[in-house]
């Protein structure tokens, strides 16, 4: 997400309207920006993989529901689940390619699965040493298990970066319910309800926590989270609101920190 940071950068010289006498510095926001980088990558993972329908539409066919190339399958796709896991490897092309929920998307994702993912929730887990969205790359690990309506999904990434540099981290649990889309074998229909209590680490090294105030809305027919609300704790900070808006498809959000609102637009 090669970021209206230079817009957001913006409006912090120029100041903002606010009761505050204080006008808000980078470093104020900093957790706040780097962990909408973290989850711009990330978030969109659990659905990308329902997407595929692994299980309840043929293996062979699994290509038309992503960009990425099946390099291979690997297990028992005719005894599926009872044969054990089945474990598929997904490359994008270099130089990314558009994947279903309309998010450019390049490296590597490894799915294993253990049952179904598709129509029903599934059991998986899934790894990549180098998935990257947008210009920024992650190293992650997650796995996710069926609660009635709801997919517990634990994940823990290690680096994230845009050409080299950024050092950061988020980890914790998410949990996915869907709204709509479940009924269809269309990949690109699905949309979620999305709750997390997340911890992370900003660019500087800083810690901070991540929770959902108001469910997110994500899926695969927007490459935005196109609603919802975030309240972010940087360690040693008040806390900051990440507003997603209330259901565009535009990639428009709002930073609150001390009384003061700035907007924050992803490309």
């Amino acid at each position: 997400m090669r970021y209206g940071y230079f817009f957001l950068s913006a409006l912090l010289i120029s100041g903002c309207e606010s009761d505050n006498d204080n006008e808000l510095q980078e470093e104020d926001v900093r957790s706040v920006i780097d962990h909408a980088h973290a989850s711009m990558v990330l978030l969109p993972v659990y659905p990308l993989i329902r997407a595929l329908q692994a299980g309840d539409a043929p293996w062979v066919t699994m290509g038309s529901r992503t960009c990425a190339v099946v390099d291979s399958i690997v297990g028992d796709t005719v005894a599926f689940p009872n044969a054990g896991d089945v474990t598929v490897y997904l490359r994008y092309p270099s130089g990314g390619c558009t994947d279903v929920d309309g998010r450019i998307r390049e490296g590597n994702l490894v799915v294993v699965f253990a049952s179904s993912v598709g129509v029903g929730p599934g059991s998986f887990s899934a790894y990549s040493g180098n998935f990257g969205a947008s210009g920024f790359t992650s190293r992650f690990g997650m796995h996710g298990n069926a609660n009635a309506a709801v997919q517990e999904v634990e994940l823990d990434s290690s680096f994230i970066w845009q050409a080299g540099a950024w050092s950061r981290r988020i980890s914790g649990s998410m949990a996915y319910s869907v709204v709509e889309g479940n009924l269809t074998m269309e990949p690109d229909d699905d949309e979620y309800t999305l709750t997390h209590v997340l911890t992370g680490k900003d660019r500087s090294g800083a810690s901070y926590s991540a929770n959902t105030s108001e469910a997110l809305s994500v899926g695969t027919t927007c490459r935005w989270t196109r609603g919802g609300m975030e309240i972010i704790l940087p360690d040693g900070l008040g806390q900051r609101i990440l507003d997603h808006g209330a259901g565009a498809c535009d990639g428009a959000s709002a930073i609150t920190a001390g009384g003061q609102t700035i907007g924050l637009t992803i490309p």
